[in-house]
């Protein structure tokens, strides 16, 4: 589901008050929060467009955040066995986090869900394994 324009509103007027990216990071998590990850690449091109200056900085500094955004947000569901699977998948596969920024930075949100989702399931078969 695209941003509905009262949250771009919502974004827009945190990015006047700080003028950084990084007042754009509270807005990501919300969306983790929300389940809505496929939303986020467009939020970061959004809050990137928002900026006054270095739009492509401010790109790459948000797209580098949400690996964070939603490893700390989105996977809130899982069982503390199935979390605990999920860290040492993302210990174990290094690009992990290169794949979610690759995802985001290209605005494709199909593509980052669908990495989100392979490394959720491959965090909850390695806890399977551990039973």
């Amino acid at each position: 589901m695209p941003l509905k324009p009262e949250e771009q509103e919502e974004l827009r007027a945190d990015m006047e008050r700080g003028h950084l990216a990084s007042d754009a990071v509270p807005f990501l998590r919300k969306l983790a929060q929300q389940g809505r990850i496929e939303d986020i690449p467009e939020a970061v091109t959004f809050a990137s467009g928002s900026m006054e200056v270095n739009q492509e900085m401010g790109r790459t500094f948000l797209a580098h955040r949400v690996p964070a955004v939603l490893i700390n947000n989105s996977f809130i569901g899982l069982s503390a066995r199935e979390y605990h699977g999920l860290i040492e998948e993302t210990l174990e596969d290094s690009t992990w986090a290169d794949r979610i920024v690759d995802a985001v930075a290209g605005g494709d949100g199909a593509e980052l869900r669908s990495v989100v989702d392979s490394i959720a399931a491959r965090g909850k078969a390695r806890a399977g394994d551990h039973e």
